[in-house]
């Protein structure tokens, strides 16, 4: 990547320290509720295997696989296939406080 000019050097290193910030954010409230609740580890790894120390590559992993579709025609929207969370992205949600509700249709939509 070539920037030209220090405000673009700037911008993007602003970016990325948000960016690095964020995920340190989530890392440790998702480790320190797993500590409250008693939670020794997580199945986020390959063939389900535990995970003691959560990274946010790793949460973020585990939602790859969310899709929401809609099926359309002349513009109009049909019928829309709603993802199906799996029992431990429903954990991660509950454990950082996210609510499930993104990830349903809304009816006043």
């Amino acid at each position: 990547m070539t920037l030209k000019s220090p405000f673009r050097i700037e911008a993007l290193l602003a970016c990325q320290f948000i960016a690095l910030l964020t995920n340190c954010l989530i890392e440790r409230e998702l480790r320190r509720t797993m500590t409250h609740h008693n939670i020794p580890e997580l199945a986020l790894y390959h063939e389900q295997r535990a995970c003691t120390a959560p990274t946010a590559a790793r949460i973020f992993d585990a939602f790859t696989d969310v899709q929401r579709h809609h099926l359309t025609r002349d513009g109009h929207r049909i019928q829309t296939f709603e993802p199906q969370l799996t029992p431990l992205q429903h954990q991660l949600l509950e454990l950082l406080a996210v609510p499930a509700s993104p990830y349903r249709t809304d009816p006043d939509r």
